[in-house]
């Protein structure tokens, strides 16, 4: 595999937006908003009025969801085109996963290739002594780092789960 290849696959398998795309009276529809209710949301209605304001959600009846927006509007479930979802933490997760992970390949990769200093050919070395302890030092090394800066940009972005109501 070449490494573009390689690299879209990593970021298409770790995105960190995930959309669901079903009708509001759907099961699909209800178990989105049933795992995404305690979740800070955004809302776009079908009349084009966006508030990315804070919002409540509230169940009037078991087969009636409203929406309670920040400037005192009541969306109901049917005028609603698009739910976001935001969470920090899974951000932090999905940024450390990505981060790491494609940080960590970064170092396996640059293990193999650069040229070894001197000291590092010599009979008694101690630590990186061939191509395959470079990899692995700078592997964990990199991905270390990598997993760090992936986990406080994730945090402060957020995981995003949208349900598009058609």
């Amino acid at each position: 595999m070449t490494p573009r290849l390689l690299f879209g696959l990593a970021l298409a398998a770790a995105g960190c937006i995930t959309t669901t795309a079903t009708g509001p009276d759907t099961p699909a529809a209800r178990s989105w908003l049933a795992e995404n209710s305690d979740a800070r949301m955004r809302i776009s209605t079908n009349d084009g009025w966006p508030d990315d304001a804070a919002m409540e959600m509230a169940a009037i009846s078991p087969t009636q969801i409203v929406f309670y927006t920040k400037h005192h509007r009541t969306v109901p479930l049917e005028n609603v085109r698009r739910l976001v979802a935001l969470r920090h933490p899974r951000g932090a997760l999905d940024g450390f996963l990505v981060g790491g992970g494609l940080a960590a390949g970064a170092g396996v990769l640059h293990g193999l290739l650069r040229d070894l200093r001197p000291s590092e050919q010599q009979p008694d070395c101690t630590m990186i002594c061939s191509h395959a302890d470079a990899m692995k030092w700078e592997g964990l090394l990199f991905g270390v780092i990598g997993a760090s800066v992936g986990a406080v940009f994730g945090a402060i972005v957020g995981h995003r789960d949208v349900l598009e109501l058609e």
